[in-house]
C-alpha cells in the first residue's frame, strides 16, 4: 500500500510537468503567431498547439503505462507476501485449533458490536448451548445468581473494557469458568469447563467461604446473646470472647480482652473450669464473681473442643428469680382457680391430664390420687361414662373422638350436658396454642333452677302488680316510664297507646296536671325522677286530686339510677284520721277529767278516811275513857271498814296512775328478807284477827333484787291479804322465797277453798271478786294491781289452784340488772320464823 502511494505521487508529478510544458509551449506559439503571418489553413500557432497536445497525450500515456507496469509488479510482490502471510496464519490457526481442542471451551468475539461464535468444543458436555443466541441468554442455562453476575460482567467488559474471570454453575450442576478480555478493537469471552483440580480448588474455595460465613454468623449470634462466652487454645490462652464477656470484664473491646488476657473468674475458679474442660463431656459449676460492682452468680459451662476448650457463663440469678416468680405466679393462679366454682382441666399434647383444680374433682366426684396419676383424656371420659355421668350417645366412641377430644379450632365446644343424675353441666372446650386442650365444667343446675324461679317470680310479681290497688310506676335514669301497672293508669287516666311508647315524665305531667293542680307536687316528682340531686333519698307525701281523692305517694330511688313511685288512695284513711282526731280530743278531755277526778277523790276521800281511822285509834286508847265490849267491837268494825275502803281507794288511784303511765318506779337494790319482813309486819294484825298462821321459808342465797321496795311490799301485802281472806280458821299460809336461774321467785300459798279452773283466767281482771263463802271482801283490784306492778318490774306472775286444796301465787322477778348481786350462801331459813294465830 505504501508503494502504491509512492507511484501515485510520481504519476501526479509527471502530469504536472506535462501541463507545465504544454503551457509553456502554448505561450511560445502564441508569441510566434503574433510575430509572422502563416499561409496554411491552420495557423502556425494552432499547428504547434496540436502538435504539442499530441505530444503531451503521448507522454501521458507513456507515463501511465509505466505506472501501470510498476504497480502490477508491486501487486505481484504484495500478493506473494500476503500468500506467505496467509500460509503462516493458517498454520497458526491450525496450531490454535489443535491447542483449543485439548480442552473443551467456547470463544465468542465481538467486532464492531457484532458477535460471532469463534469456537465451540463443549457441545453436549456440561449443559452449554451450541447456538450463539441461546448461549448469550445466560438465564436459560446458568444458575440465576450466576446468570446475573455473568450478564453484569459482560456489560462492564463491553462498556468499560473491564476484564473478568468468574465461576458459574449450569442448571445441570456443572461448574464452568467464564472469562472476558479486550483484544485490540475486539471483545472476547471464553467459556471453559473446569478440570478435576480446578473443581477441587473451587470446592475448597467455596467451603472456605461458607466456613468463614458460618464462623461470622456464629460469632454474630454469640455476640448478640447476653451470656459471656470464650474460647481457649490448648495452653488455656483466650483466643476469642464475645461482647457480653467484654462487657462483664469492663474492657474496651475484644482485642483488649484477648491481648491483655483479662479473666472473668479467679484463678481457683479457672482451675475448676480447666479440669472440667479436660473431661470428655461438658461440665457445669456455679461460680460467683464481681461484675459491674456487684456479686453475680453464674452457672459456668466448660466443654472440650478439638484444639482447646470453650465455655459460657449463664446468669442463673436472673433465671432463679424468674423461675421463682413463675412458680409463685403458677401457685397463685392455682390458688385462684381452686377458689372458683368452675372446674378446670388441662390436657397436654399427649392428651394426659396436665392440671386440674378442686372444683373439677368435686363436680365429677373423682379421687385426687387418681387424677394425680395424670390419666389420659379418653380414660377420664370413659370413667365418666362408666359412672353414667355423661349424656347418652348413640355412638359414644365417635362422639368422644370426633367431637370431645378432636383438636379443631374451627369447631368450638360450648354446650349444656344434661346428665342422667339430674344435673346440668355447662361444658366449654378450648384448643391451646401448644396443641393441648382445656375443658371448663360448670354445674349450672342450681343456676337454671334459680333462673326458672326468677322468671316464675317475675311473672308472679307482674300478676301481683297488675292486681294491686296501689298505682306503681318505675322511671328509668333517662326519665322514661319503664314499668307500670293498671292502677297507675287508672289513677291518672292515661291512654293505653301513650303508655305503650314509654313516655317521658314530662309527657305524663302534661297529660295529668289537670287532675292534680298542685305545682309543688309535680316539681318535687320532676326533681326526683329527672333531676340530679346531691342525695337520692326516699321521701313520701300526699296530694289531693281535683275529684276529691287523696293520694299518698312514696318516691324510692333504685340502685340502677331509676326511680320507683307508688300512689295509694288514702281518701278513706283521711276520713278515719279526722274521726280519730275528734275521738282523740274527746279521750284527752276525758283523761283530763279523770285525772282531775282522781285528784279530787284522792284529796276528798282519803283525807276523811284518814281522819276516821285516826279518831278510831284515839278512842281505843284508855286515856279517853274505858269502853265496854260492845263499844270496842263497834270501834274495831269502824276501823277495819275504813282501812278496807282506804286500800280500795289507794288501789284505784294506783291503777289509774298505771293506765296513765304516771307511775314511776324507784329502782334500787333491795334485800329480799327485808321485803318479806315488811310485808309480815303489815299483815300481822290481820293474821291475828283471822286466826291464821304464816310460815316463812327463805332459801339460802336469796340475795337482793333491783326493784321499788315500796311497790314490792305492796305486792306481797296484797297477796298475803288475799290469802288471809280465803284461808279458814287455824289455816296456814306459806310465804316462800327461792333463787332460780335468772331471778328470784316469791310464792304465797294458802289452804283455802281454791279457784275453779274456768275462773282462773279472769282472776287478774279488774273488779273480779268471788268470796265463795270465805271471809274475803274487796273490790277485786288487788290481784290486778299486783300483776301490773310485777310486769312493770319486767317480771311475771303465775297462779296455780286446785279446788278444795288451796291456791299458790308465784311472783318471778329478774335479776339481770348490773346493780344486782346474788346473795351469799348460808343456812336455809325454811321454817325459821312462824307467826301463829292468836
Amino acid at each position: 500500500m505504501r508503494d502504491f502511494r509512492v507511484w501515485y505521487r510520481r504519476a501526479a508529478g509527471v502530469a504536472a510537468v506535462t501541463s507545465c510544458w504544454l503551457a509553456l509551449f502554448h505561450g511560445t506559439a502564441t508569441a510566434a503567431t503574433d510575430a509572422a503571418p502563416v499561409s496554411c489553413p491552420f495557423g502556425s500557432a494552432d499547428l504547434l498547439l496540436i502538435v504539442a497536445l499530441l505530444g503531451g497525450v503521448a507522454a501521458a500515456f507513456g507515463v501511465l503505462a509505466f505506472i501501470f507496469r510498476e504497480q502490477s509488479r508491486h501487486r505481484a510482490k504484495q500478493l506473494l507476501r500476503q500468500s506467505a502471510r496467509l500460509d503462516a496464519l493458517f498454520t497458526i490457526e491450525g496450531n490454535f485449533r489443535a491447542l483449543a481442542a485439548l480442552e473443551p471451551q467456547v470463544f465468542v468475539i465481538w467486532s464492531d458490536s457484532h458477535a460471532r461464535l469463534a469456537l465451540h468444543t463443549m457441545q453436549g458436555t456440561v449443559g452449554v448451548p451450541s447456538k450463539l443466541t441461546q448461549l448469550l441468554r445466560f438465564g436459560s442455562w446458568l444458575h440465576p445468581d450466576d446468570a446475573s453476575l455473568a450478564a453484569e460482567n459482560l456489560a462492564r467488559l463491553q462498556s468499560r473494557g473491564e476484564g473478568f474471570v468468574s465461576n458459574a454453575s449450569t442448571l445441570e450442576g456443572h461448574v464452568i469458568e467464564i472469562a472476558g478480555a479486550v483484544s485490540g478493537a475486539d471483545t472476547v469471552m471464553r467459556i471453559r469447563a473446569f478440570s478435576p483440580v480446578n473443581k477441587e480448588l473451587v470446592r475448597l474455595i467455596g467451603d472456605n467461604k461458607r466456613l468463614k460465613q458460618a464462623i461470622q454468623d456464629r460469632e454474630g449470634i454469640l455476640d448478640a446473646i447476653q451470656t459471656p462466652v470464650w474460647l481457649r487454645d490448648a495452653r488455656g490462652t483466650l483466643t476469642w470472647v464475645n461482647t457480653a464477656y467484654v462487657s462483664a470484664i469492663d474492657a474496651k473491646n475484644r482485642e483488649e480482652a484477648i491481648d491483655k488476657q483479662i479473666e472473668l473468674f479467679e484463678t481457683r475458679q479457672r482451675t475448676d473450669l480447666h479440669r472440667m474442660s479436660q473431661a470428655k463431656k461438658p461440665g457445669r459449676i456455679k461460680l460467683q464473681t464481681i461484675v459491674n460492682g456487684g456479686v453475680q452468680t453464674y452457672e459456668a459451662i466448660a466443654a472440650p473442643i478439638e484444639r482447646g476448650s470453650g465455655g459460657a457463663a449463664l446468669d442463673v440469678s436472673m433465671l432463679k428469680t424468674q423461675r421463682d416468680e413463675l412458680e409463685r405466679q403458677i401457685a397463685a393462679n392455682a390458688r385462684t382457680l381452686d377458689k372458683v366454682s368452675t372446674g378446670v382441666a388441662v390436657f397436654g399434647v399427649d392428651r394426659s391430664l396436665f392440671y386440674f383444680n378442686e372444683a373439677f374433682a368435686k363436680i365429677w366426684d373423682l379421687e385426687i390420687a387418681w387424677l394425680a396419676a395424670k390419666p389420659a383424656a379418653s380414660e377420664f371420659f370413659d370413667q365418666l361414662r362408666q359412672r353414667r355421668l355423661l349424656p347418652e350417645q348413640p355412638d359414644y366412641r365417635k362422639w368422644r373422638d370426633g367431637k370431645i377430644l378432636a383438636f379443631d379450632r374451627t369447631r368450638t365446644l360450648d354446650e349444656l350436658w344434661h346428665l342422667p343424675d339430674g344435673r346440668t353441666v355447662h361444658v366449654v372446650k378450648d384448643c391451646r396454642d401448644d396443641g393441648g386442650l382445656t375443658y371448663l365444667f360448670d354445674d349450672v343446675t342450681e343456676k337454671l333452677a334459680l333462673e326458672r324461679q326468677f322468671h316464675t317470680l317475675i311473672e308472679s310479681q307482674r300478676e301481683t302488680l297488675d292486681h294491686l290497688s296501689e298505682g306503681i310506676a318505675v322511671f328509668g335514669a333517662d326519665g322514661r316510664l319503664d314499668l307500670h301497672n293498671p292502677s297507675f293508669q287508672s289513677i291518672w287516666a292515661l291512654p293505653e297507646e301513650m303508655l305503650g311508647d314509654q313516655p317521658h315524665f314530662e309527657d305524663i305531667c302534661k297529660a295529668s296536671d289537670t287532675l292534680a293542680p298542685d305545682p309543688d307536687f309535680w316539681h318535687t316528682l320532676r326533681e326526683a325522677i329527672t333531676g340530679m340531686p346531691e342525695a337520692r333519698d326516699t321521701f313520701s307525701g300526699t296530694v289531693a286530686k281535683s275529684d276529691g281523692v287523696h293520694l299518698a305517694y312514696v318516691v324510692t330511688p333504685l340502685p340502677d339510677g331509676g326511680t320507683l313511685v307508688t300512689f295509694a288512695d288514702v281518701t278513706d284513711r283521711k276520713r278515719f284520721e279526722e274521726v280519730l282526731l275528734e275521738r282523740n280530743e274527746a279521750l284527752e278531755a276525758s283523761d283530763r277529767l279523770k285525772t282531775a277526778f282522781l285528784s279530787h277523790v284522792s284529796y276528798e276521800l282519803r283525807t276523811p278516811l284518814t281522819t276516821i281511822i285516826g279518831f278510831t285509834d284515839m278512842l281505843a286508847e284508855p286515856a279517853f275513857g274505858s269502853l265496854n265490849n260492845k263499844q270496842r267491837e263497834y270501834l274495831d268494825h269502824i276501823k277495819t271498814s275504813s282501812e278496807v275502803l282506804l286500800n280500795i281507794i289507794n288501789d284505784i288511784i294506783d291503777l289509774a296512775a298505771l293506765d296513765a303511765g304516771a307511775l314511776d318506779l324507784k329502782l334500787a337494790p333491795v334485800e329480799i328478807e327485808t321485803l318479806i319482813e315488811a310485808a309480815e309486819l303489815g299483815v300481822r294484825e290481820r293474821l291475828s284477827r283471822a286466826n291464821v298462821n304464816l310460815d316463812v321459808h327463805i332459801a339460802s342465797g336469796a340475795g337482793t333484787v333491783m326493784a321499788d321496795s315500796n311497790r314490792l311490799i305492796q305486792v306481797l301485802y296484797n297477796l298475803l291479804s288475799n290469802a288471809i281472806g280465803f284461808s279458814p280458821e287455824d289455816g296456814t299460809i306459806t310465804l316462800a322465797c327461792r333463787r332460780e336461774r335468772n331471778g328470784v321467785a316469791i310464792s304465797v300459798q294458802d289452804t283455802g277453798l281454791g279457784i275453779p279452773e274456768e275462773e282462773q283466767a279472769s282472776v287478774f281482771d279488774r273488779f273480779e271478786s268471788r268470796s265463795k263463802g270465805s271471809r274475803h271482801r274487796g273490790a277485786g283490784l288487788g290481784l290486778t294491781l299486783v300483776k301490773s306492778i310485777v310486769e312493770l318490774h319486767k317480771g311475771r306472775i303465775d297462779l296455780r289452784s286446785t279446788p278444795g286444796a288451796g291456791t299458790t301465787v308465784t311472783v318471778f322477778l329478774p335479776d339481770n340488772h348490773p346493780a344486782l348481786h346474788k346473795g351469799k350462801g348460808g343456812a336455809d331459813r325454811k321454817g325459821a320464823r312462824a307467826i301463829p294465830a292468836q
